[in-house]
Formats: C-alpha cells, sequence, structure tokens
C-alpha cells in the first residue's frame, strides 16, 4: 500500500507509515469486524422488512421459508462457533497444554463457511423480495439441493428465464 501511494501521489512524509502502521495494526480490524458487522445487520433488518411487507399481501412460499430458517441457523451456528472460538481457543486448540482436546476442531475455518452462506443466503434472499415486489414472479431454488439462486418466470409468456 505505501508504494502504491507514493509511488502515485509522490513522497507522504514520515507520518504516512506510521499512520498505515496503526491502521493495519488495530484500525483495520476494527473497521472491518464494524463494516462487516452493519453490512448482516442491515440485510437483516431489510430482509424483515420486506418479508413482513410480502406476507401481508400474500402466504410466504415454503422454499423462501425453508431459505429464512437456513439462513438463520447458519449465521447463528456461525456467530456461536466463532464465540466458543475466540473465548477457548487455549483450550480446544489440540495443541496447548491447557487442551481438553487432542485434534483441532478448525472453529475458525467453520466460522468462515458457516458466515459466508449465511451472507450469501441473506444476498439471494433480498434478491428474492426485489424481484417479488416488481411482481416478476421470482422462485427460490436450491442448485444441487444445498446453494439457493433466484429463478424468474416471464410474466408474460410463463416460460422460464435463466
Amino acid at each position: 500500500m505505501f508504494i502504491c501511494i507514493e509511488t502515485h501521489f509522490g513522497k507522504q512524509g514520515r507520518w504516512f507509515p506510521i499512520a498505515l502502521t496503526a491502521w493495519i495494526g488495530t484500525l483495520q480490524s476494527l473497521s472491518f469486524q464494524l463494516t462487516y458487522a452493519s453490512m448482516i445487520l442491515s440485510g437483516l433488518y431489510f430482509l424483515r422488512v420486506f418479508h413482513i411487507t410480502r406476507r401481508a399481501i400474500r402466504p410466504t412460499p415454503p422454499a423462501v421459508s425453508r431459505l429464512i430458517r437456513l439462513t438463520a441457523v447458519s449465521m447463528l451456528t456461525a456467530i456461536t462457533v466463532w464465540l466458543i472460538d475466540y473465548n477457548l481457543c487455549v483450550y480446544i486448540n489440540g495443541v496447548s497444554p491447557e487442551s481438553v482436546l487432542k485434534w483441532n476442531p478448525q472453529f475458525h475455518a467453520w466460522w468462515h463457511l458457516l458466515s459466508a452462506y449465511g451472507v450469501y443466503s441473506q444476498s439471494v434472499l433480498i434478491m428474492y423480495y426485489h424481484y417479488d415486489m416488481r411482481e416478476m414472479k421470482p422462485e427460490v431454488v436450491m442448485w444441487k439441493g444445498f446453494v439457493p439462486a433466484v429463478r424468474l418466470t416471464s410474466s408474460k409468456a410463463g416460460k422460464k428465464l435463466n
């Protein structure tokens, strides 16, 4: 980053490497955590608003209800796994003398997988409601039985759009 900025904008002074070190050392992690949390929470807020709005007009399709449950379970499990890993790492890492496990369950990796699935599913649900509010006849489908996607049906001809 330092080289790119100084190459493009010229010499920045002694303050610049110090500011970058402070950013990378502390502020970057904090800003990432706050940005990620605000993205998740604002997505959940809007998803809830969209869901309540549409449910007042017509019942929720079973596939959408199932995806809402999968998204919630995925995110709650991810948060639980992350909290266990963050607070009990020494006792479950399989390496330290205090560890009660002989192997490492890789909870941090599971956090990444579960939260990624939750965020992706949340995005699919938001897309579904976006198209549903525009009367574009979306449907939630599970590709390979696990990966959610939105399929649109043309309202004029009644044919599937890919």
